[in-house]
């Protein structure tokens, strides 16, 4: 029998794909090299692989690895590794990209099913809610909307949000006022409201953007991070686009519909008199821009400012591909080990991948710990100790646990090649620092003073 993880060998056989997968091109990465997109319809999730990988896969019907390899090398020249071809196998069968009649994928599925708890806990943390199939709707509708990603459409609406803009700078005094005359109750069920119709035209902005460059949209719906609603569009289809202004559009959609709601509310607010109309008008603009500026335009996580920060850089998988560079770095910085980054790239682009898995992990930890304290007091207390500590350990804990895990598996390599003993004395100079008592002295000018004084007049004199 072979053992596990040794690459096959030429009589080995290959699992058979999936029937209905298709293999597309994909649009260039950073280095502008081509790749190619398998798409899974059943799930509508798209998976890049690269050149070599979609020829392999041409000849796949070979049947077996040894008439595989000799395919390759007579049609298209290609000599192709045991072990590419391994590495190949393990990617289609934790993707579930092999048939389903595979006794290995079988195996496989039963082993990835997560247990009650592991469901309970991650349907706390994260879970959607599909609510409608807008395809038809959206395509029933989208002629009478198209206009408004023309000329004729797009000058007309910067002019007047530029007014609008104006206008209210003009009267700013005012505006703050009507501000802090809604921070309560009533105010907090206002912002409410709008924020739903706001978001719902937000949605409807990625999913007529999407439509327009021939994506389709199969579902709308509400998604819950952390038991906190948000409403999401389903535009997986963006992957097929190759055009990376179209992309571009299609992750800038929901932004650019509350911008120019934004505009016009600010317009509408600067010419109406007093009344419910401009307190409608104030909610529609300030709603509009506070989630867009700070919640979607943030590429931290992973709403529409990370997929516009990556079709901008032409990177797909952004994030792990800037964490894996950025632990590299810290690797080096710890243990002084010199081995080679996982990818290459240029010194400028390094340098900026590196400080943003920075900023991604600092927000991160920062956002976490603030949703758990909310949740810590938003729930009774043992409900609310339970749930603010899994979320501390599910994104806080868990990913450090895994790093050092695999720090510590490597530690025979590190201690012969850097400096095992460095983070150790680095840690013991931070806990130092932070719990160490400081003792000093400050010396100012003083004048001791009663704390309560008055006069006491007796009505005759003695």
């Amino acid at each position: 029998m072979q053992p596990a993880g040794a690459p096959p060998v030429d009589d080995d056989p290959l699992p058979p794909l999936r029937a209905e997968l298709r293999i597309m091109p994909a649009a260039d990465d950073a280095a502008r090299q081509p790749g190619y997109l398998i798409h899974d319809p059943v799930r509508n999730r798209y998976f890049r692989i690269s050149a070599l990988a979609a020829k392999v896969l041409g000849h796949w019907a070979a049947g077996g690895v040894g008439a595989l390899r000799r395919r390759l090398a007579a049609k298209e020249g290609l000599h192709v590794r045991g072990e590419d071809i391994a590495g190949l196998i393990r990617f289609l069968r934790a993707n579930h990209l092999t048939a389903s009649d595979s006794a290995p994928l079988r195996a496989l599925q039963r082993r990835m099913e997560r247990s009650p708890l592991k469901k309970a806990l991650h349907g706390y943390l994260f879970f959607r809610v599909p609510l409608v199939r807008p395809q038809r709707f959206l395509e029933a509708a989208y002629p009478y909307v198209r206009w408004l990603g023309t000329k004729a459409g797009l000058i007309p609406l910067i002019l007047v949000s530029l007014l609008g803009v104006f206008m209210t700078m003009r009267q700013w005094d005012a505006f703050a006022h009507t501000f802090f005359g809604f921070v309560n109750l009533q105010g907090l069920m206002l912002f409410g409201l709008t924020l739903m119709v706001v978001k719902v035209g937000h949605e409807l902005g990625h999913a007529f953007i999407a439509l327009r460059h021939g994506c389709r949209v199969p579902s709308m719906g509400v998604a819950f991070m952390v038991m906190v609603p948000m409403f999401y569009t389903d535009v997986t289809d963006a992957w097929r686009v190759r055009s990376r202004r179209g992309r571009l559009l299609i992750g800038m959609g929901g932004m650019l519909v509350e911008l120019g709601l934004a505009g016009l509310a600010l317009f509408a607010w600067a010419f109406l008199p007093d009344g419910a109309w401009r307190t409608a008008a104030f909610f529609v603009a300030t709603t509009s821009l506070l989630t867009t500026l700070l919640i979607n335009a943030s590429p931290f996580m992973r709403f529409d400012g990370y997929h516009i920060l990556a079709d901008a850089l032409r990177m797909h998988n952004l994030q792990p591909r800037a964490f894996a560079l950025a632990l590299w770095k810290l690797k080096r910085w710890l243990f002084a080990v010199d081995e080679p980054p996982p990818e290459a790239f240029r010194p400028r682009l390094e340098r900026f991948l590196i400080a943003y898995a920075f900023a991604t992990w600092i927000y991160r930890l920062a956002l976490f710990l603030g949703i758990a304290l909310i949740v810590y007091h938003a729930f009774p207390k043992v409900v609310g100790i339970f749930l603010a500590a899994v979320e501390i350990i599910w994104f806080i804990l868990l990913p450090v646990w895994r790093v050092v895990k695999k720090w510590w598996e490597e530690r025979m390599d590190i201690r012969e090649r850097g400096h095992f003993r460095r983070p150790l004395v680095a840690g013991a100079v931070l806990l130092i620092l932070l719990f160490a008592p400081l003792w000093g002295t400050v010396r100012l000018p003083a004048v001791m003073m009663t704390a309560r004084q008055f006069d006491a007049h007796v009505p005759e004199a003695a």
